[in-house]
């Protein structure tokens, strides 16, 4: 049995033995449904999603009308996700329960049943369906114990003195109807079913997004540059949740000689980088990701202020480690910082032959053995 039942099945406890105060009317109840939870927990659409496959007694009103409202909230605590669900109705005392699970989905999936449960007893019924999807001719299902006859129905008769009752035997399903009984010549008719679509928190979400940025030590100078990206992050929030991103990254920076000569940089490459875990921090919106980065492409040095200027074009590839920090601005919006150690897998030396048949060759820049990137942007996440 899977982690997400059992918490329903604790759930069914805590409602029959202690008492969820609940109601079963043949009406649909008047509600209101307060929400929240962490960024990477289903939101509310996917609540009522839930709570609506479990029942649909019920209709939600504005905040005008005096009715029962449900507050559901889902946090993190610890390793574990914590899940809080307060009613408050009018002129009685607020109930409130607790459950906590290991994913978001199982914790919004408890709630959701205990919610059911507060506002129809019979939602773990087999037939306790939403009215959208009964077929108009399903005959109306009746609890004598807890709901009320219509006014204009007559009172049973008692059966006479001298008659016991008797009760009398159910028909088994198996059996042909009596005379008396007319078989429904339209029986109800059940759809399909369809395919669930997965909820939003178990599909991988899909960001784009670009940095701008300065590099120190792989140029003579500070470069000026920025990376354009895209960015595809598994699905959950927890701790075990890669992250892979890959872009176009470009610098340019320049350097001059006391001659007054000197050469130009650009700096080309396509970039990968994995991230293998992230740190989410508490509700803030803060989550910290450790990564890797690679970079494959060219470095490009064309002379400048030289009687015979030249260019040369060599390969360029990096390896280092990267450490990004990602604030949420909005639901989708997120500001982004980032610093990286630039390791170099080969190392290359630019010279400056100056015009005279004495003139000794002069180093220009070579490339370090170690360098550092540094850049600032924005995000958006297209889910």
């Amino acid at each position: 049995m899977c982690a997400c039942r059992r918490i329903g099945a604790i759930a069914l406890l805590l409602l029959t033995a202690i008492g969820f105060p609940a109601r079963a009317n043949a009406e649909p109840e008047h509600i209101r449904i307060q929400f929240s939870a962490p960024q990477r927990c289903p939101d509310g659409a996917s609540f009522m999603r839930a709570l609506r496959q479990r029942t649909g007694r019920f209709q939600l009103v504005s905040a005008a009308e005096q009715t029962r409202v449900f507050v559901v909230t889902i946090t993190h605590a610890d390793a574990l996700v914590a899940g809080r669900l307060e009613i408050q109705g009018p002129g009685t005392e607020a109930s409130l329960r607790n459950v906590s699970g290991k994913t978001c989905d199982e914790v919004m999936a408890a709630l959701a049943l205990m919610t059911a449960l507060a506002i129809d007893p019979s939602a773990l019924s087999p037939s306790a369906l939403s009215p959208s999807i009964v077929s108009p001719t399903a005959p109306a299902r009746t609890d004598l114990s807890n709901r009320t006859a219509p006014a204009s129905a007559a009172p049973p008769r008692p059966p006479p003195a001298s008659a016991p009752a008797r009760l009398a035997p159910t028909p088994s399903a198996s059996s042909p109807p009596s005379s008396t009984e007319r078989p429904d010549s339209n029986p109800p008719r059940m759809a399909p079913a369809r395919p669930q679509a997965l909820p939003a928190s178990a599909r991988w979400k899909w960001s784009a997004g670009a940095h701008g940025g300065v590099t120190l030590g792989m140029s003579p100078t500070a470069g000026l540059g920025g990376s354009l990206f895209v960015e595809a992050a598994a699905p959950g929030a927890t701790v075990l949740g890669p992250v892979l991103r890959t872009g176009l990254f470009l610098n340019q920076s320049d350097a001059t000689l006391a001659s007054g000569a000197g050469a130009e940089f650009q700096w080309a490459a396509a970039m990968v980088e994995g991230c293998p875990i992230r740190l989410i921090v508490g509700d803030s919106g803060v989550t910290l990701y450790p990564c890797l980065a690679f970079h494959l492409g060219v470095l490009r040095g064309q002379g400048r202020h030289l009687d015979r200027p030249s260019k040369t074009t060599d390969l360029w590839s990096d390896l280092g480690p990267v450490a990004r920090i990602r604030v949420a601005v909005s639901a989708r919006l997120f500001l982004e910082a980032q610093g990286m150690l630039v390791f170099p897998l080969h190392r290359l030396t630019f010279d400056v032959q100056e015009s005279g048949p004495t003139k000794d060759p002069t180093t220009v820049f070579a490339v370090p053995a170690v360098g550092a990137l540094a850049g600032i942007g924005v995000s958006y996440e297209f889910r």
